[in-house]
């Protein structure tokens, strides 16, 4: 069952957080090693939790959904942040100081709970998403993170396309587990089979459901 956005902002609204948007890229909300002062909920949108390798590279962690939270350093009493995190365009998502959190908890031991049950959600999605992939070749991490990413950028009602995703090959596939270049490979060969538009920072689907039944057919081999 997907968290409920409507409750979380009841308990994000008693900690008096702060509400920021993200229209633009670059869009972080912190980087490894800044201090764990606060963390995020996130109301709309999606924002990316990562660690960050060689160069621009990255390697995503797990995709942060509506009604969820990231950030838990600051929850458990650590100084500096372990990983990196940044919005996908557009998204809307509060940020909460860990003091306004403290004074929380005393005055409503629910809401201690509330966020308790939230990171441990995103844990076993987190475990879950790296049992997958150890069990996944390339083409299926790929398709897995186009459907994840179709999610968060679906296209507008009357859209010959069912998602725009407006993100870099190389976001992609820091998804996907992958390095760029591979993921630029399937992906043209995805577009020959017409299932995938490419374009500038986008890779456009027509038809969800024929990637869907791609992966489950690859998962079947």
């Amino acid at each position: 069952m997907k968290p409920s956005v409507h409750a979380g902002l009841q308990f994000v609204q008693a900690m008096d957080g702060e509400r920021l948007a993200s229209w633009k890229y670059p869009s972080a909300l912190y980087q490894a090693g800044d201090a764990a002062d606060s963390f995020y909920f996130v109301e709309s949108g999606a924002a990316r939790l990562f660690q960050q390798r060689r160069g621009s590279l990255e390697y995503v962690l797990t995709l942060v959904h509506p009604g969820e939270v990231l950030g838990d350093e600051a929850i458990y009493g650590k100084r500096k942040r372990e990983t990196s995190a940044a919005l996908m365009d557009p998204s809307l998502v509060w940020r909460i100081r860990r003091s306004n959190l403290l004074k929380a908890k005393t005055e409503d031991p629910n809401v201690g709970l509330w966020l308790a049950e939230r990171f441990a959600l995103q844990r076993r999605s987190l475990l879950l998403r790296m049992s997958q992939h150890s069990q996944m070749g390339v083409e299926q991490r790929l398709l897995a993170a186009l459907l994840e990413l179709a999610t968060v950028f679906p296209a507008p009602a009357g859209d010959s396309m069912q998602a725009h995703i407006g993100i870099s090959q190389i976001q992609i596939a820091g998804l996907a587990g992958s390095t760029r270049e591979t993921v630029s490979t399937q992906l043209n060969r995805l577009e020959k089979l017409e299932l995938v538009r490419l374009g500038k920072n986008r890779v456009s689907i027509p038809d969800l459901s024929r990637l869907r039944e791609l992966l489950s057919r690859n998962g079947d081999d």
